[in-house]
Parts: structure tokens; sequence; C-alpha cells
């Protein structure tokens, strides 16, 4: 589905669902107020099926120790054997540039991860791998608050050549936090 078809349709079902709610508080009789709440509740639910789907193409979802290893590379997803999550989030040259979609997808994620796999008991610790040199020290701190406003319980920014063992290293000896 076209994301920006999405976005559109989004705004003029609110629109319209705004609408109902004003004719509702004003007594005015709204005869079609039945087919739009249906249409409301289609569009609604529409958008977050296109988003699971996306996630669950390209993300392996195991984890251990409450440790969700998120692996941002350009268009270089790998399967993990460790029991980690692995996935793709690279937007061409601009990492940064689509941080909503990057939150729908890690909250997806997480969503899965949590309610249909069990795989976390408490909110994930996040590593993201990426190019570091690719990344600005601001862009780098908006992806951590990104992840963390997801549902991350703390998040670092990694350089995709550390391997998941020094990772594990780091956050059985420190708080993620003290490790950015």
């Amino acid at each position: 589905m076209n994301r920006n078809l999405i976005d559109i349709a989004s705004i003029i079902i609110l629109i319209a669902f705004l609408e109902i709610h004003f004719f509702q508080f004003t007594g005015t009789d709204y005869p079609l107020y039945g087919l739009l709440k249906l249409v409301i509740t289609i569009q609604l639910i529409v958008p977050c099926w296109s988003v699971a789907f996306r996630v669950i193409d390209k993300v392996n979802c195991k984890a251990k120790d409450n440790v969700l290893i998120v692996n941002m590379g350009f268009n270089t997803l790998y399967s993990s054997e460790n029991n980690k999550v692995d996935a793709d989030f690279s937007t061409d040259n601009h990492l940064i540039a689509n941080q909503l979609e990057l939150e729908k997808a890690l909250n997806e994620m997480l969503r899965i991860s949590v309610k249909n796999k069990g795989l976390f008991t408490t909110a994930p610790l996040m590593a993201i791998k990426v190019d570091v040199n690719l990344l600005s020290e601001i862009e780098q701190k908006a992806l951590v608050k990104v992840c963390i406003s997801a549902g991350a319980l703390d998040c670092i920014i990694v350089d995709s050549g550390v391997s998941e063992s020094d990772i594990d290293r780091y956050v059985k000896n420190t708080t993620l936090s003290n490790f950015a």
C-alpha cells in the first residue's frame, strides 16, 4: 500500500470523525454516522496491518536476557543464530529522515515480541548496530530517543563491526546508558 495514500486517507477520515462528533454534540441528525464509523474502523486497522506485515517480513523475533539488537544496515539484513532480534530499517543514506516509520516498526516489533511470542518479561534493552560514520552525534541521540519512546528500557548505538558477544559482555557488566 502506498504510504502517502494511507496518510492522506488518515487525515480525511480523521476530519470525517471530528465532523461526526460535532454533529452529535449540536444535535444535528447525521444519517451516515454508522457507515462512516465502519469506514473509520477499517481505516484504523489497515495501516496497523501494513506496518505489521512489513516488520514481520524483516524481523527474526528471537531474544535472550531482554536484550534486543537491531541491525541497521544498508540492505544488509541478516538472521542471527544467537537468540537476538535483527532488523534492517535503513532509509537510503538518511537513517533518521524517517523517524516515524522507524518508531512504528519498533513499536510493532516490541508488540509482536511481547504479546505473540512472550519473549520479553520487561521492556528490552536495545543495541542498534549501524555504521556510526554515517550518523552525526545529533542523529545518534535522536535515534536513541526514538527507540526509548518506542518502548525500549534503554538504548545504545554501536558500530556495525561490534560483535553480539561484545554487546552481551557490556550489557552484563554495566547499564546500556553507561556504554553510550
